[in-house]
C-alpha cells in the first residue's frame, strides 16, 4: 500500500456502520477534480472518486459532520482494487484508509473550518487485535 493525500468534495453524507465486534466504520467518498480536458469533446475530465473509510471512535465522532458537498482533505493508506461490475466490465476502485482528516474552506455558517484529526499512534493501534470480521470489504 502507498500513502496518499486527496482534497475534494464529499458526494453524500457519511455512512456509519458497525462490525460484528462493535467497531465503528465511517464510509464516504470524495470527488477529486482532474486537470485537463477531454481531447475529443473539449469537456473537463470527470472527477476521480475516492472511497474513504475512518475506523473506530474517530469515525463515529466525524460521521455526523461529514455531509454532502463538504470540502475535505484526507491522507492515509491507498489501495487500488480491480473488480468486475454487474455488466461484466472490468473496473477499478480507489480506496483510502484515512489516517488524517480535515475540513477545508468554510463551513455552513461561513466561518473557517480548521477541524483536524490525526490517527492514533501506531503503538495504540498495535495493541488492538484486528479481526477479519472488522474489515468492511
Amino acid at each position: 500500500m502507498k500513502s496518499a493525500t486527496f482534497a475534494g468534495y464529499t458526494g453524500k453524507a457519511a455512512e456509519l456502520t458497525y462490525t460484528q465486534t462493535g467497531t465503528a466504520v465511517c464510509k464516504f467518498s470524495i470527488a477529486v477534480n482532474r486537470i485537463g480536458r477531454d481531447k475529443e469533446t473539449g469537456d473537463n475530465l470527470p472527477p476521480i472518486w475516492v472511497n474513504c473509510v475512518i475506523w473506530a471512535t474517530r469515525g463515529e465522532k466525524l460521521a455526523p459532520h461529514i455531509t454532502q458537498g463538504k470540502f475535505v482533505v484526507v491522507s492515509g493508506e491507498m489501495d487500488i482494487r480491480e473488480y468486475v461490475d454487474k455488466s461484466g466490465k472490468n473496473r477499478w476502485s480507489l480506496d483510502l484508509n484515512v489516517q488524517q482528516f480535515s475540513f477545508g474552506g468554510k463551513n455552513e455558517s461561513g466561518d473557517e473550518a480548521p477541524a483536524q484529526t490525526a490517527a492514533p499512534k501506531a503503538q495504540d493501534r498495535a495493541s488492538q487485535p484486528i479481526d477479519s470480521e472488522d474489515i468492511p470489504f
